[in-house]
């Protein structure tokens, strides 16, 4: 009981008293961190924060630290990419990637999913050769030493 009304001392200090202000969101959240954006002068490359749904045991699986004082209910992992795939349908396939399709931050398709991904949507998941070719034009990269 003591640790109960511990907790709910210090969310009261931080959301106030009005329990209808209480947001999970504001307490979990993730921010994508890309691999050279740890460094303060490349922190540009990260992705904003982000209040996130779910938790440790839910469908949503989000794994956060609860040694951590400071923010014990930040996002530090989960999953990188949803798929919904019903086998009877397989071309009707979905899915979604936290980041994007790509992993350079100038590249268009860097980020480009991420509000998607933490709103739970999907994209649907073409596996039909012919109308990728239809849909996007082909692209060369001439690499020189």
């Amino acid at each position: 009981m003591k640790s109960f009304k511990l907790s709910i001392a210090k969310l009261k200090n931080t959301f106030g008293s009005n329990l209808n202000d209480w947001q999970w969101g504001e307490l979990h959240s993730i921010q994508p961190t890309h691999p050279f954006g740890k460094k303060s002068v490349l922190a540009w490359m990260n992705l904003p924060k982000h209040g996130l749904a779910g938790g440790l045991d839910s469908v949503w699986k989000a794994h956060f630290n609860l040694n951590d004082d400071n923010n014990p209910f930040k996002t530090v992992a989960g999953p990188v990419v949803r798929f919904s795939i019903d086998l009877a349908k397989p071309s009707e396939a979905m899915f979604g990637i936290d980041t994007g399709q790509s992993g350079w931050p100038t590249s268009p398709h860097y980020g480009d999913q991420y509000k998607k991904w933490i709103k739970g949507d999907l994209l649907p998941m073409e596996q039909n050769w012919d109308e990728l070719a239809k849909k996007y034009s082909k692209t060369t990269m001439t690499l020189t030493p």
